[in-house]
């Protein structure tokens, strides 16, 4: 029964809405550890703190401190590096001799995620284009089409055609990136 209310009590920091019950049978030295394999700085204590202190629970720092140096030792990898760095920012919680090998690997990610930042963009641009595609389209359909919205049909048809291009290209591109980087980091 303890492991199950220590699994709820886990899984309920992780959303940061503890209540009395959380708070009383935190183990805080497991919390921390949790925390820093996330990602999250030390921050993060605050919170649980200030939740636990309305109903009159002193959350217990030391051991959210233990616990999180702890898992920072897990989490400031190569590896966890570049997954982190695809998709988060980093702010600076990891040791100094162990954040070198860290940004590695981060520096690594973020050439992934400024691939697919690209691609979000593209996909938006083709989106907005399928909307002027679509919308001079059924007035060709209907005979409704002027010369000037002919000349705008036949431009969002090519750059309908370029963008296509463009993600195919990014998608190759962000492919052979990571695969890239995977090898040389040996993930």
């Amino acid at each position: 029964m303890r492991y199950i209310l220590i699994l709820f009590t886990l899984s309920l920091t992780s959303c940061s809405d503890m209540d009395a019950s959380d708070c009383e049978f935190a183990e805080w030295d497991k919390i921390g550890k949790e925390h820093a394999q996330k990602g999250k700085s030390q921050k993060e204590f605050r919170n649980l703190f200030n939740e636990c202190n309305e109903y009159g629970i002193k959350a217990d720092r030391e051991l959210y401190r233990t616990g999180w140096n702890v898992g920072i030792k897990d989490f400031c990898t190569i590896k966890n590096g570049y997954e982190f760095g695809k998709n988060h920012s980093y702010d600076g919680i990891c040791p100094k001799e162990l954040e070198k090998s860290f940004l590695k690997g981060y520096e690594l990610g973020r050439e992934i995620n400024a691939i697919k930042s690209k691609m979000r963009m593209k996909e938006h641009d083709k989106s907005m284009n399928e909307l002027t595609l679509n919308s001079k389209e059924r007035k060709e359909l209907r005979g409704e089409i002027t010369p000037d919205e002919l000349k705008e049909l036949n431009n969002a048809k090519e750059k309908d055609k370029i963008i296509k291009s463009e993600l195919k290209t990014l998608s190759a591109k962000l492919k052979k990136l990571d695969s890239k980087h995977k090898s040389t980091l040996k993930i």
